[in-house]
């Protein structure tokens, strides 16, 4: 945990010494009027959040200033002081829940429903999972968009929250996330969003909603991989080279879907030159990762060269749960 008073002393120091004020921001908030100043320091925490705007992304500063923002009446930064009192491992504040719900309930208090989030964040600290998931039905109500955020990766997954299940319903998911025309601030949101349009064949609509979750979190290399998989699979939207391009940054990062898929598409040389190498390097990759598709398809392209390997991982597919593998070990049999 950082010296607060030693970090906040000099980073004021080095702010007097900086340039011209950044330009303002809106607090998302209806009705809600606050200081040109408190505006400033919020756009400067975002600006430190994501190194925008020629800042270097410095988390320790970026929370400074979410705090110095929330001090001064801006609910936004409230929710975001909050939820980093409420997280155990990665505080920089350190970890507070009285802190947190304190911050949460001041910024419902003050009108934004989205302190209902850090509230759930509360109590599933607590370990009061059924109670958390209420304040997320209650900010829903109130119209907090974290919250419907929230509930539906919980709904579409079929997550549980300290112990307490919330059972999958992705309609809902979807109804909840396709009433509103989310901005790409909620990239969570847009990835589920996308997910689901994707399993309902609406193929445009899930390219906006990953485009523009990537265009928000330009480093979120499942989104990336998932667009890429669209942009080969789908032929309404295909486009070969921006899928190689996007497939292989999420190899590269440990994506292990986008391995398997990128080793796929060099093997069958889909817009791209034929490498079976690289194919079976990536595969093999995934295999090892414990990606039972890649499995089988490292046992398909080994079965003539390397017939111990292959049935190596054809076994080792089976042992996953693929229903495929356990099939065709049963025919050899």
């Amino acid at each position: 945990m950082v010296d607060l008073d030693a970090l906040r002393k000099n980073f004021r120091e080095e702010k007097l010494k900086s340039a011209s004020p950044a330009p303002l921001v809106s607090d998302h908030i209806p009705g809600r009027n606050v200081t040109q100043e408190a505006e400033f320091h919020y756009h400067l925490a975002e600006c430190y959040d994501r190194g925008l705007e020629g800042y270097e992304a410095d988390e320790e500063k970026a929370m400074l200033e979410y705090l110095a923002a929330a001090e001064l009446g801006h609910t936004t930064a409230m929710t975001d002081v909050s939820s980093d009192y409420s997280d155990e491992e990665n505080s920089i504040l350190g970890f507070d829940l009285a802190k947190a719900e304190q911050w949460a309930n001041k910024a419902i208090t003050l009108g934004n429903p989205d302190g209902y989030k850090g509230l759930f964040d509360v109590f599933e600290c607590q370990g009061d999972g059924e109670k958390a998931i209420n304040q997320l039905e209650i900010g829903i109500s109130k119209g907090s968009r974290d919250c419907i955020q929230w509930l539906s990766f919980l709904l579409y997954y079929g997550e549980s929250v300290a112990e307490y299940q919330v059972e999958q319903d992705e309609d809902r998911a979807f109804k909840l996330l396709s009433a509103i025309n989310w901005d790409k601030e909620h990239f969570v949101a847009l990835e589920i969003l996308g997910n689901i349009y994707w399993n309902r064949d609406e193929i445009s609509n899930a390219k906006t909603c990953y485009e523009k979750a990537l265009s928000a979190d330009i480093k979120n290399y499942t989104v990336m991989s998932k667009l890429g998989s669209l942009l080969w699979q789908e032929k309404e939207v295909r486009d070969y080279p921006r899928a190689k391009e996007l497939l292989t940054r999420a190899a590269e990062n440990d994506i292990i879907n986008a391995m398997n898929e990128l080793g796929v598409m060099l093997y069958l040389g889909e817009g791209c030159e034929q490498d079976e190498k690289a194919a079976i390097h990536w595969i093999r990759m995934a295999a090892q990762k414990g990606h039972p598709t890649a499995m089988i398809n490292l046992y398909d392209l080994l079965q003539e060269d390397n017939s111990d390997e292959a049935l190596y991982w054809l076994d080792q597919a089976a042992k996953k749960g693929s229903a495929e593998a356990k099939e065709r070990l049963q025919e050899m049999k």
